[in-house]
């Protein structure tokens, strides 16, 4: 098949495109490379972002208004209007490109429908729908948890889709004309709930690199006979809504208390991607989140590589895969201490996470799962004419 993945999430479609091009496929890429992260991409599509207090209020403003990037989806016409004749297209998020808003999304998503045979919607990221659902309350807690008056500049981003010019209309618009929408995590399998078209959950892919060398690893992984290495992968500008101030809050009890003794704590901040793989594979625990019902890239790497993860577990929490990390400084303490008291659990927790991250973020397996879904099948290739939420999604 042809296949055009528009739009990135922590390299989710820099991973599917390696394993579909395996799989004898023609993929294309067009993306910004995920702001900083820069993942590869075979068409760029971006806006120069001039630095400064007033250039970025400009942008706030232009976004909010649904205007920003009309004059870049313009200059970029030319290449838009290429994009054309592929059997599949798949966008990450109603907004798949930053660098626009949502009159030039809507512009864009509509070329893209018109010129092509299959539209798809990957549901990553902030949305209207999860956006709303967070504000609702549908979740016990979510990553807008922590929204007040005082911290509202923080989540500008993120109300926009529900208040900002167009977003909504921008939502129901893609909802109307793609033939799928797959949510990638579990919040947005229940954000999405009761909506037509909606699949299974599809999981995030593993880059093949790490996956084969997690693979690879020995399976009997031992907690090390000195210290246990606690490693806090901290998201700088990202703190209330991932809860990394409980995390350390919980870690930094330990270290005033007769415990300090047994731990390393190390707090990563803004890394190359190299030197945070390979600070990873020493952990032996994990901090991710506390925020989420589900686990991103970050947490699936930790867990690849047999740490035991404090993240979203909120429907494993009985399966020993890792701790679900609650924002409650007291509950992150006693499940820290619990783990540094029982070494057997940590080892066994440790194994559990390797073997479940292996198998459900295998990036053969998780292609085949979007190649059912593109071509009208249920994830197991049985035939179907529409989806459950209730189908199988491991």
């Amino acid at each position: 098949m042809n296949i055009l993945l528009v739009g990135e999430f922590s390299g989710v479609h820099m991973t599917l495109a390696r394993a579909l091009k395996d799989d004898g496929h023609n993929v294309i890429i067009v993306s910004d490379g995920d702001s900083y992260k820069n993942f590869s991409r075979d068409i760029t599509i971006t806006a120069q972002k001039r630095k400064g207090k007033f250039a970025a209020l400009a942008r706030m403003f232009l976004d909010v208004t649904g205007t920003k990037g009309l004059i870049t989806y313009f200059k970029h016409r030319k290449v838009i209007a290429g994009l054309k004749g592929y059997d599949v297209v798949q966008i990450i998020n109603t907004v798949p490109l930053d660098c626009f808003g949502s009159i030039a999304s809507y512009l864009f998503v509509r070329k893209l429908k018109e010129n092509n045979k299959k539209l798809f919607l990957c549901a990553l990221g902030d949305d209207y729908r999860w956006v709303k659902a967070c504000l609702l309350n549908r979740f016990k807690y979510s990553a807008l948890s922590n929204l007040t008056i005082k911290t509202l500049h923080t989540y500008i981003y993120s109300l926009k889709y529900v208040y900002g010019m167009f977003f909504k209309k921008l939502h129901m618009y893609v909802e109307k004309q793609c033939d799928g929408i797959i949510p990638g995590l579990i919040e947005y399998a229940i954000a999405y709930e009761g909506i037509d078209k909606v699949t299974p959950i599809i999981p995030l892919p593993l880059p093949k690199k790490i996956f084969d060398e997690a693979n690879s690893m020995d399976a009997n992984v031992h907690t090390s006979s000195s210290r246990i290495t606690i490693f806090h992968g901290w998201q700088v500008g990202r703190e209330l809504k991932k809860g990394n101030f409980i995390l350390d809050e919980a870690v930094k009890r330990i270290l005033q208390s007769n415990l300090a003794g047994k731990i390393d704590y190390q707090i990563v901040k803004s890394v190359p991607f190299d030197e945070y793989i390979t600070r990873i594979k020493s952990a032996d625990i994990f901090l991710d989140q506390t925020y989420s019902y589900d686990r991103g890239m970050n947490a699936i790497f930790g867990m690849a590589y047999s740490s035991v993860v404090f993240s979203g577990f909120e429907y494993e929490k009985e399966q020993h895969i890792g701790i679900s990390a609650e924002p409650d400084v007291d509950l992150i303490e006693k499940e820290l201490i619990r783990l540094i008291d029982d070494p057997v659990l940590m080892k066994t927790i440790k194994n559990n996470a390797r073997d479940y991250a292996l198998k459900r973020h295998n990036p053969e397996k998780v292609m085949r799962n979007y190649l059912n879904v593109w071509q009208g099948y249920n994830l197991d290739g049985s035939q179907t004419h529409s989806w459950s939420l209730n189908g199988n999604n491991k």
